[in-house]
Protein backbone atom coordinates (compact mmCIF):
# COMPACT_ATOMS: atom_id res chain seq x y z
CA UNK A 1 0.00 0.00 0.00
CA UNK A 2 1.00 3.42 -0.76
CA UNK A 3 1.85 6.52 1.73
CA UNK A 4 0.86 10.00 1.55
CA UNK A 5 2.05 13.24 2.83
CA UNK A 6 -0.59 12.94 6.01
CA UNK A 7 0.61 9.29 7.01
CA UNK A 8 4.32 10.55 7.16
CA UNK A 9 4.77 13.97 7.60
CA UNK A 10 6.55 13.99 4.56
CA UNK A 11 8.91 17.40 4.49
CA UNK A 12 8.73 17.11 0.53
CA UNK A 13 4.64 17.96 0.58
CA UNK A 14 5.34 21.57 2.19
CA UNK A 15 7.78 22.68 -0.54
CA UNK A 16 6.40 24.56 -3.70
CA UNK A 17 6.49 22.45 -7.66
CA UNK A 18 9.21 25.22 -8.49
CA UNK A 19 11.43 24.20 -5.63
CA UNK A 20 11.21 20.49 -6.27
CA UNK A 21 11.77 21.41 -9.66
CA UNK A 22 15.28 22.89 -8.79
CA UNK A 23 16.32 20.38 -6.34
CA UNK A 24 15.67 17.90 -8.69
CA UNK A 25 17.82 19.83 -11.97
CA UNK A 26 20.96 19.78 -9.00
CA UNK A 27 20.52 16.17 -8.26
CA UNK A 28 20.37 15.23 -11.69
CA UNK A 29 23.51 17.52 -12.32
CA UNK A 30 25.74 15.59 -9.64
CA UNK A 31 24.46 11.95 -11.17
CA UNK A 32 22.04 11.24 -7.93
CA UNK A 33 18.90 10.51 -10.61
CA UNK A 34 16.89 8.34 -7.83
CA UNK A 35 16.85 11.70 -5.77
CA UNK A 36 16.09 13.57 -9.09
CA UNK A 37 13.17 11.70 -9.48
CA UNK A 38 11.98 11.75 -5.47
CA UNK A 39 11.54 15.76 -6.23
CA UNK A 40 10.69 15.81 -9.76
CA UNK A 41 7.50 13.13 -8.68
CA UNK A 42 6.64 15.81 -5.78
CA UNK A 43 6.61 18.55 -8.78
CA UNK A 44 4.25 16.76 -10.98
CA UNK A 45 1.57 15.44 -7.89
CA UNK A 46 1.28 19.28 -7.82
CA UNK A 47 1.23 20.08 -11.38
CA UNK A 48 -0.08 17.28 -13.58
CA UNK A 49 0.92 18.68 -16.72
CA UNK A 50 3.88 20.97 -16.46
CA UNK A 51 5.98 20.78 -19.13
CA UNK A 52 9.51 21.22 -17.66
CA UNK A 53 8.69 18.35 -15.05
CA UNK A 54 7.66 15.86 -17.56
CA UNK A 55 10.92 16.75 -19.66
CA UNK A 56 13.00 16.13 -16.65
CA UNK A 57 11.12 13.19 -15.54
CA UNK A 58 11.66 11.73 -19.17
CA UNK A 59 15.92 13.25 -19.21
CA UNK A 60 15.72 11.04 -15.71
CA UNK A 61 14.10 7.69 -16.71
CA UNK A 62 16.36 8.32 -20.13
CA UNK A 63 19.52 8.46 -18.07
CA UNK A 64 19.31 4.78 -16.22
CA UNK A 65 19.10 1.89 -18.18
CA UNK A 66 16.79 0.10 -15.98
CA UNK A 67 14.30 2.85 -15.17
CA UNK A 68 12.24 0.86 -13.03
CA UNK A 69 14.62 0.38 -10.51
CA UNK A 70 14.46 4.26 -9.82
CA UNK A 71 11.31 3.75 -8.66
CA UNK A 72 11.60 1.17 -5.71
CA UNK A 73 10.98 2.28 -2.71
CA UNK A 74 13.47 0.73 0.20
CA UNK A 75 11.17 1.18 3.21
CA UNK A 76 7.40 0.55 2.68
CA UNK A 77 4.57 2.06 2.54
CA UNK A 78 5.86 3.74 -0.72
CA UNK A 79 5.17 7.47 -1.03
CA UNK A 80 2.22 7.90 -3.44
CA UNK A 81 4.16 10.58 -5.70
CA UNK A 82 6.83 7.72 -5.75
CA UNK A 83 4.29 4.67 -6.94
CA UNK A 84 3.06 7.33 -9.92
CA UNK A 85 6.36 7.37 -11.74
CA UNK A 86 6.35 3.41 -12.07
CA UNK A 87 2.47 3.62 -13.31
CA UNK A 88 4.50 6.30 -15.30
CA UNK A 89 7.62 4.12 -15.96
CA UNK A 90 5.20 1.12 -17.12
CA UNK A 91 3.07 2.50 -19.39
CA UNK A 92 6.17 3.91 -20.91
CA UNK A 93 7.54 0.22 -21.26
CA UNK A 94 4.35 -0.67 -22.89
CA UNK A 95 3.23 -2.23 -19.83
CA UNK A 96 -0.59 -0.33 -19.62
CA UNK A 97 -2.12 -3.21 -17.34
CA UNK A 98 0.34 -2.92 -14.36
CA UNK A 99 0.33 1.03 -15.23
CA UNK A 100 -2.96 1.05 -14.36
CA UNK A 101 -3.21 -1.68 -11.70
CA UNK A 102 -0.88 1.04 -9.47
CA UNK A 103 -2.77 3.78 -10.36
CA UNK A 104 -6.08 2.27 -9.02
CA UNK A 105 -4.30 1.84 -5.83
CA UNK A 106 -3.59 5.18 -5.78
CA UNK A 107 -6.79 6.33 -6.40
CA UNK A 108 -7.80 3.62 -3.44
CA UNK A 109 -5.57 5.60 -0.89
CA UNK A 110 -5.65 9.32 -1.71
CA UNK A 111 -8.54 11.92 -1.15
CA UNK A 112 -8.17 13.79 -4.44
CA UNK A 113 -7.96 13.16 -8.14
CA UNK A 114 -4.50 13.69 -9.42
CA UNK A 115 -3.13 12.28 -12.70
CA UNK A 116 -6.21 12.38 -14.54
CA UNK A 117 -4.44 13.98 -17.12
CA UNK A 118 -2.24 11.07 -17.45
CA UNK A 119 -4.64 9.14 -17.72
CA UNK A 120 -6.57 10.95 -20.38
CA UNK A 121 -3.33 11.14 -22.60
CA UNK A 122 -2.14 7.29 -21.98
CA UNK A 123 -5.76 6.34 -22.88
CA UNK A 124 -5.64 8.09 -26.12
CA UNK A 125 -3.64 5.62 -27.49
CA UNK A 126 -5.98 3.03 -28.46
CA UNK A 127 -3.89 0.23 -29.01
CA UNK A 128 -2.84 -0.08 -25.41
CA UNK A 129 -6.21 0.87 -24.36
CA UNK A 130 -7.28 -2.24 -25.73
CA UNK A 131 -4.85 -3.96 -24.69
CA UNK A 132 -5.88 -3.59 -21.33
CA UNK A 133 -7.90 -6.53 -19.57
CA UNK A 134 -11.42 -5.99 -18.10
CA UNK A 135 -10.13 -6.92 -14.81
CA UNK A 136 -7.51 -4.34 -14.95
CA UNK A 137 -9.74 -1.31 -16.04
CA UNK A 138 -13.30 -2.18 -13.25
CA UNK A 139 -11.16 -1.49 -10.06
CA UNK A 140 -9.47 1.94 -11.72
CA UNK A 141 -12.67 2.90 -12.91
CA UNK A 142 -14.35 1.63 -9.19
CA UNK A 143 -11.98 3.94 -7.23
CA UNK A 144 -12.61 6.81 -9.81
CA UNK A 145 -16.31 6.38 -9.76
CA UNK A 146 -16.37 6.64 -5.87
CA UNK A 147 -14.17 9.97 -5.99
CA UNK A 148 -17.43 11.95 -7.54
CA UNK A 149 -18.94 13.77 -5.12
CA UNK A 150 -20.81 17.40 -4.61
CA UNK A 151 -17.98 19.65 -4.25
CA UNK A 152 -15.70 18.03 -7.37
CA UNK A 153 -14.28 20.94 -8.82
CA UNK A 154 -14.47 22.04 -12.42
CA UNK A 155 -11.36 20.91 -13.78
CA UNK A 156 -11.69 17.47 -12.03
CA UNK A 157 -15.26 17.18 -13.86
CA UNK A 158 -13.81 18.53 -16.90
CA UNK A 159 -10.90 15.65 -16.98
CA UNK A 160 -13.31 13.08 -16.12
CA UNK A 161 -15.91 13.65 -18.69
CA UNK A 162 -13.14 13.60 -21.17
CA UNK A 163 -12.01 10.43 -19.57
CA UNK A 164 -15.55 8.99 -20.23
CA UNK A 165 -15.11 9.86 -24.08
CA UNK A 166 -11.73 8.72 -24.39
CA UNK A 167 -12.83 5.12 -22.46
CA UNK A 168 -15.65 4.98 -25.89
CA UNK A 169 -13.02 3.49 -27.39
CA UNK A 170 -13.06 0.84 -24.87
CA UNK A 171 -16.33 0.10 -25.81
CA UNK A 172 -15.76 -3.62 -27.40
CA UNK A 173 -14.80 -4.69 -23.85
CA UNK A 174 -18.12 -3.62 -21.89
CA UNK A 175 -19.63 -7.28 -22.78
CA UNK A 176 -16.62 -9.24 -21.63
CA UNK A 177 -16.65 -7.85 -18.39
CA UNK A 178 -19.86 -6.63 -16.76
CA UNK A 179 -18.20 -4.58 -14.11
CA UNK A 180 -16.66 -2.03 -16.66
CA UNK A 181 -19.78 -1.12 -18.13
CA UNK A 182 -21.03 -1.09 -14.33
CA UNK A 183 -18.52 1.49 -13.51
CA UNK A 184 -18.69 3.82 -16.55
CA UNK A 185 -22.65 3.99 -15.94
CA UNK A 186 -22.10 5.30 -12.34
CA UNK A 187 -19.39 7.35 -13.47
CA UNK A 188 -21.95 9.29 -16.17
CA UNK A 189 -24.64 9.07 -14.02
CA UNK A 190 -22.66 10.94 -11.38
CA UNK A 191 -21.29 13.44 -14.28
CA UNK A 192 -24.75 13.99 -15.05
CA UNK A 193 -24.95 11.79 -18.15
CA UNK A 194 -27.83 9.92 -17.70
CA UNK A 195 -29.03 8.49 -21.21
CA UNK A 196 -25.36 7.17 -21.63
CA UNK A 197 -25.85 5.94 -18.09
CA UNK A 198 -28.62 4.00 -18.72
CA UNK A 199 -27.20 2.60 -21.60
CA UNK A 200 -24.39 1.39 -20.03
CA UNK A 201 -26.20 0.27 -17.29
CA UNK A 202 -28.69 -2.29 -18.71
CA UNK A 203 -26.04 -2.95 -21.31
CA UNK A 204 -24.27 -4.79 -18.01
CA UNK A 205 -27.42 -5.93 -16.71
CA UNK A 206 -28.53 -7.94 -19.61
CA UNK A 207 -25.17 -9.16 -19.92
CA UNK A 208 -24.88 -10.42 -16.21
CA UNK A 209 -28.04 -9.62 -14.17
CA UNK A 210 -26.90 -9.70 -10.74
CA UNK A 211 -27.10 -7.17 -7.13
CA UNK A 212 -25.23 -4.84 -8.40
CA UNK A 213 -26.12 -4.59 -12.10
CA UNK A 214 -29.14 -4.50 -10.81
CA UNK A 215 -28.41 -1.73 -8.18
CA UNK A 216 -26.95 -0.11 -10.70
CA UNK A 217 -29.78 0.44 -13.24
CA UNK A 218 -31.96 1.21 -10.22
CA UNK A 219 -30.13 4.20 -9.48
CA UNK A 220 -29.65 5.72 -13.25
CA UNK A 221 -33.89 5.29 -13.28
CA UNK A 222 -34.00 6.83 -9.78
CA UNK A 223 -31.37 9.65 -11.05
CA UNK A 224 -34.22 10.33 -14.40
CA UNK A 225 -36.84 10.97 -12.12
CA UNK A 226 -38.37 6.76 -12.79
CA UNK A 227 -39.26 6.17 -9.66
CA UNK A 228 -41.40 2.66 -10.04
CA UNK A 229 -39.16 1.07 -12.47
CA UNK A 230 -36.23 2.72 -9.62
CA UNK A 231 -37.67 0.77 -6.99
CA UNK A 232 -38.88 -2.40 -9.23
CA UNK A 233 -35.01 -2.82 -10.24
CA UNK A 234 -33.65 -2.13 -6.21
CA UNK A 235 -36.20 -5.16 -5.68
CA UNK A 236 -34.75 -7.09 -7.71
CA UNK A 237 -31.43 -6.44 -6.68
CA UNK A 238 -32.67 -7.07 -3.37
CA UNK A 239 -33.88 -10.88 -4.45
CA UNK A 240 -29.82 -11.43 -4.77
CA UNK A 241 -29.09 -10.64 -1.28
CA UNK A 242 -32.07 -11.07 1.07
CA UNK A 243 -30.40 -9.38 3.83
CA UNK A 244 -29.00 -6.46 2.40
CA UNK A 245 -29.92 -3.36 4.13
CA UNK A 246 -28.29 -0.76 1.83
CA UNK A 247 -31.32 -1.21 -0.75
CA UNK A 248 -33.90 -0.90 1.75
CA UNK A 249 -32.72 2.26 2.92
CA UNK A 250 -32.18 3.36 -1.25
CA UNK A 251 -36.17 2.43 -1.46
CA UNK A 252 -37.19 4.25 1.38
CA UNK A 253 -35.48 7.25 0.54
CA UNK A 254 -36.62 6.93 -3.52
CA UNK A 255 -40.36 6.49 -2.09
CA UNK A 256 -40.14 8.97 0.31
CA UNK A 257 -38.63 11.92 -1.53
CA UNK A 258 -41.20 11.08 -4.34
CA UNK A 259 -43.90 11.59 -1.26
CA UNK A 260 -45.15 7.89 -1.14
CA UNK A 261 -44.10 8.06 2.34
CA UNK A 262 -46.08 5.34 4.18
CA UNK A 263 -45.00 3.09 1.61
CA UNK A 264 -40.86 4.48 1.83
CA UNK A 265 -41.04 4.40 5.69
CA UNK A 266 -41.75 0.06 5.37
CA UNK A 267 -38.67 -0.17 4.00
CA UNK A 268 -36.76 1.68 6.88
CA UNK A 269 -38.73 -0.59 9.10
CA UNK A 270 -37.51 -3.36 7.85
CA UNK A 271 -34.07 -2.14 8.27
CA UNK A 272 -34.81 -1.16 11.97
CA UNK A 273 -35.76 -4.95 12.60
CA UNK A 274 -32.42 -5.55 12.07
CA UNK A 275 -30.96 -2.89 13.30
CA UNK A 276 -33.40 -0.61 16.08
CA UNK A 277 -31.05 2.00 16.10
CA UNK A 278 -29.89 2.75 12.82
CA UNK A 279 -28.12 5.56 12.21
CA UNK A 280 -29.83 6.44 8.53
CA UNK A 281 -33.09 4.70 9.34
CA UNK A 282 -33.77 5.72 12.41
CA UNK A 283 -34.06 9.42 12.35
CA UNK A 284 -35.86 8.38 8.77
CA UNK A 285 -38.74 6.94 10.65
CA UNK A 286 -38.77 9.91 12.74
CA UNK A 287 -38.62 12.47 10.06
CA UNK A 288 -40.88 11.14 7.91
CA UNK A 289 -43.43 10.13 10.87
CA UNK A 290 -43.50 13.52 11.83
CA UNK A 291 -44.19 14.65 8.47
CA UNK A 292 -47.36 12.25 8.52
CA UNK A 293 -47.95 13.08 12.28
CA UNK A 294 -46.97 16.95 12.85
CA UNK A 295 -48.94 16.28 16.73
CA UNK A 296 -46.91 13.56 17.65
CA UNK A 297 -43.70 14.10 19.60
CA UNK A 298 -41.24 12.52 16.37
CA UNK A 299 -39.70 15.99 16.21
CA UNK A 300 -38.80 15.58 19.77
CA UNK A 301 -37.84 12.72 19.21
CA UNK A 302 -35.59 13.38 16.36
CA UNK A 303 -33.78 16.12 18.65
CA UNK A 304 -32.66 13.79 21.22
Amino acid sequence: MFSTPKDNHDANYYKLPEDHLKIAIQALNMGETKHALEHVAEALAFQPQDAEAHNLLDKILASHPFPLELTTWDNPPVPYTIAAMRAYTFWRLDRPDDALNIMAEIYQVIEGLPYLPWLNEWLKDTTKLNAVRPVTMAPLLFHLSSKIKPGLSPDDHQHLSNLLETLEAYQEKFEQDSKVGMFLSIMNRKLGNLDRAFTLAYMAYRSHPDYFTADALGNVYRAKGMIEEAVQFYQEALSYDPKDLAIRLDIGDTLCQDGQIEKGLKAYREVLKVEPQHQWAYPSVLYYQGLLEPDGDWSERLEK
